[in-house]
């Protein structure tokens, strides 16, 4: 049986999120922070007058930001969870794919925080990709495991 799955990248990585649970996909221009926030969470945005936590991925992930990608328009899959919205930043949005494949797992040595949110490899027919959990994106790293 198809699914369909929303093809980002982020960084180095090729990522899939299932299409089922993206809203949207928008351009960040207004954030505003939060103060005591985790490290991840950029702050608050708003889509259609409802807010929406803005989360980098690279923070969530424990990666290093590329200089280009500093200070750059931010891209973001929007994604409801538990009634709210999450904005979730990547670096760009490939395409929408109807694939009828299974993740299969990952065995190929990830940076930590990748492991955290996969939930299995996808062919998608141009290659490989991450299919993520994006409830493990939003929740970040670990406190122990981020210092």
């Amino acid at each position: 049986m198809e699914s369909n799955y929303l093809l980002v990248r982020l960084g180095r990585e090729t990522a899939l999120f299932d299409a089922g649970v993206v809203c949207s996909v928008i351009e960040l221009d207004m954030v505003s922070p939060v103060p005591c926030a985790p490290h991840h969470v950029v702050g608050l945005s708003a889509m259609r007058s409802r807010p929406i936590t803005v989360i980098d991925c690279y923070r969530a992930l424990d990666l290093a930001q590329p200089e280009a990608v500093k200070g750059s328009v931010r891209l973001a899959v929007v994604v409801e969870l538990d009634h709210h919205l999450y904005a979730l930043q990547v670096d760009e949005v490939v395409d929408v794919l109807a694939l009828d494949a299974k993740p299969v797992a990952a065995r190929m040595e990830l940076q930590r925080g990748w492991a955290r949110v996969q939930r299995g490899l996808v062919d998608t027919g141009q290659g490989h990709a991450l299919l993520v959990d994006p409830v493990a994106l939003v929740a970040g790293m670990p406190a122990a495991a981020a210092a």
